[in-house]
């Protein structure tokens, strides 16, 4: 018995009922530790996603309570930042559809919601100006990226205005473009974020996700990005402690 010759009695007879049992004994604690940790593992993760959930919709009450009681964080809601070259469809399928229902959701004015550089921007301006102040006044920057985007050089510093300003952007991306043609900062940006995508079927264009997921992304984004800047504010504003 384990590579031990021993005498059959009655002793040698309780130790192999000692081992047997002990194998028996670490088999169960096994099994008990590996379906303990499997439940605590799926309570965490239902745990986690409870929390976001009601995170994000704290966030959206938060953004609706500040438009209703005509505080918005910000002059604008979104920023839309989009190629000249993309202009019709933009002008189509994007813009009223933002305007109509965030005003809707938000019982603000259709004029100031959507940030839009055509109409936006003051006459007689450098361009690079009106972007930093036009990016600056948003509490979000939508991208509406195609191939015509990511070669235009005013384009991508709308992406990094919003890089460096720290918002909050959402990708929503009108053709498949390669990520070899992207510049640097559209590169990192695809990388990190998730992104919506027009598709075509027959005739129709068609969002994916809906609609509904971008306007909740957009208010949830935009109300955790106000809380941050009021916090950051308040920080600001404390005085520092004399010794």
């Amino acid at each position: 018995m384990q590579n031990k010759i021993i005498q059959i009695n009655d002793d040698s007879l309780r130790d192999m009922e000692q081992i047997c049992e002990r194998t028996k004994i670490i088999l169960m604690a096994t099994l008990v530790s590996v379906f303990s940790a499997g439940i605590i593992v799926i309570i965490g993760i239902i745990l986690v996603y409870n929390y976001r959930r009601c995170l994000k919709l704290r966030h959206i009450k938060f953004l609706i309570e500040k438009y209703r009681k005509e505080d918005p964080p910000n002059k604008h809601l979104v920023c839309l930042s989009f190629c000249n070259s993309d202009r019709d469809f933009v002008y189509r399928y994007i813009i009223d559809e933002l305007k109509d229902t965030l005003s809707a959701k938000l019982d603000a004015s259709k004029d100031d919601i959507v940030c839009i550089g055509d109409i936006h921007f003051d006459p007689g301006r450098y361009i690079l100006d009106e972007i930093i102040r036009c990016t600056e006044s948003c509490c979000v920057v939508l991208l509406v990226v195609s191939g015509a985007y990511c070669k235009s050089h005013y384009c991508d510093f709308e992406a990094l205005c919003a890089e460096l300003e720290k918002k909050p952007i959402i990708l929503m991306f009108l053709e498949d473009v390669d990520p070899k043609c992207m510049s640097k900062i559209m590169h990192k940006h695809f990388q990190r974020y998730t992104r919506a995508k027009w598709t075509r079927n027959s005739d129709e264009f068609e969002l994916v996700p809906s609609w509904a997921k971008v306007y909740d992304s957009i208010c949830a984004l935009a109300g955790a990005n106000a809380r941050f800047a009021k916090k950051e504010s308040i920080v600001e504003q404390t005085p520092l402690a004399t010794i």
